[in-house]
């Protein structure tokens, strides 16, 4: 089979697949974005498939949603933002 025999769609899917790919790999290798998404690639290295329970996906894309609105909240001039999950508690651990 010759390039001119094979059909015209096949090229153009074989391009949307080899972009997809490389979206892909630009977002697991990217020192930036979602630290959560950085999070789970490197687990996913570590932890088989096997072992990864129900609501692994739904737990992670969660947590990555979360981390994403957290973006929303920066201040315009781009420091990020600054959460203290022990702000509110004084010294004995109450939050009163």
């Amino acid at each position: 089979m010759s390039a001119s025999d094979t059909p015209a769609h096949a090229s153009a899917e074989d391009a949307d697949t080899a972009r997809a790919i490389r979206e892909i790999a630009e977002r697991l290798t990217a020192p930036g974005g979602n630290p959560v998404a950085r999070a789970r690639a490197w687990v996913e290295k570590v932890i088989p498939e096997a072992q990864r329970g129900p609501g692994w996906d739904r737990h992670w894309r969660e947590l990555e949603a979360y981390a994403e609105s957290a973006a929303i909240w920066a201040p315009e001039d781009g420091a990020a933002p600054h959460v203290d999950a022990f702000e509110d508690e004084d010294e004995d651990g109450d939050e009163d």
